[in-house]
């Protein structure tokens, strides 16, 4: 489990900052969620999962001041 994890958060995190945004942790939710039904994790992320496709909504990204 450790190793799906550490997997999933550097697979994610695209912008290389070591902390995932909104669309970041939304990918690696979805991730472990088809993980912990049996689906194999893939090695990269899916194009349909990377932030720059994903719905304005979840790549909205709350600065703060």
């Amino acid at each position: 489990m450790f190793f799906l994890l550490t997997h999933t958060r550097a697979m994610c995190d695209v912008d290389g900052d070591h902390a995932l945004n909104r669309a970041e942790f939304s990918a690696a939710i979805h991730l472990i969620f088809l993980a912990r039904r049996g689906t194999t994790i893939p090695r990269d992320l899916p194009p349909y999962l990377h932030p720059a496709n994903l719905p304005p909504k979840v790549r909205l990204v709350h600065k703060t001041a």
